[in-house]
Order: C-alpha cells, then structure tokens, then sequence
C-alpha cells in the first residue's frame, strides 16, 4: 500500500525549494520522529512553510470530475476509488490531504492529476517508502 502525505507548500517556499524537495521531506520525516520540545519547535517550522488546503475547492474539483465514474464513491467522508486496477483513498482535511493506494500506481493518478487544478504549490510524501515530489511542477524562481 502506498500511504501520501500531501502538504500545501506557500507559494515563495516552493519556488525556492524546487529541486530541492528533499530538505522539506527531511523536515516531515524528523517531525514524524521527534518527541516533545523537538517535536513542537519543528511543528511550528512545518506551519510555517504549509498554507491551508482549500478543502472546498477540491471538493467541487472532484465531483465536478468523477461523479459520473462508477468506480467513484465518497464514504465516510472519503473519496474513494475502486476498481479493476487498485483501490484509493483521499481524505482531505484543513493542513493536509492523505491519499491512500493500492494496485497499479495510474490509480493515484486519478487523484493527483486532478489536484493539479486546484490552486495551491502541492508536495506528496510517503515517508514510508521514502518518496516525495510536487504534483504540479514548480517553476524555479531566479535570485539573484
């Protein structure tokens, strides 16, 4: 099973960090490991960098696109996705959305390509399996 965590990155944080994902992956992984004062100070790091989901916005984008799918349930307040391929799982709450899969990987797709029309800079983790990405590709932005 494929277990995302996906985060709303503020928009001047993932221009700067694009291409360079792997530091605020090793942000979440060191929360997710930390305890106590640790824990807090890195929490206020993460809230930092993280804008609110627009859980409203995403909603309509997912019934205006898959209520007509057979496959396409909302469960417990849940979209939920199965079928012959793998089965997945999006919740989606204020400070991030989790997508679980399982089967072939074109079945996160179906969540993800539609999340990339929802305004917001998105970065997936699965800290389990030590993968991450943008969904959407963040144009770099020149300092100079």
């Amino acid at each position: 099973m494929r277990n995302y965590e996906i985060y709303n990155i503020k928009k001047e944080i993932a221009h700067y960090f694009y291409l360079r994902e792997q530091k605020i992956y090793k942000l979440f992984k060191e929360y997710k490991e930390a305890h106590g004062e640790r824990k807090n100070i890195i929490a206020k790091q993460i809230d930092y960098i993280t804008r609110k989901i627009p859980v409203l916005a995403i909603h309509h984008e997912l019934i205006r696109n898959l209520q007509y799918r057979n496959d396409f349930v909302i469960e417990n307040n849940r979209y939920v996705i199965i079928n012959n391929r793998g089965t997945a799982h999006l919740t989606v709450s204020d400070h991030k959305i989790t997508l679980k899969a399982s089967g072939t990987m074109d079945i996160d797709l179906i969540f993800l390509d539609l999340l990339t029309n929802v305004d917001g800079h998105y970065l997936a983790l699965d800290l389990e399996q030590e993968r991450y990405g943008w969904i959407k590709i963040v144009k770099e932005r020149k300092y100079s």
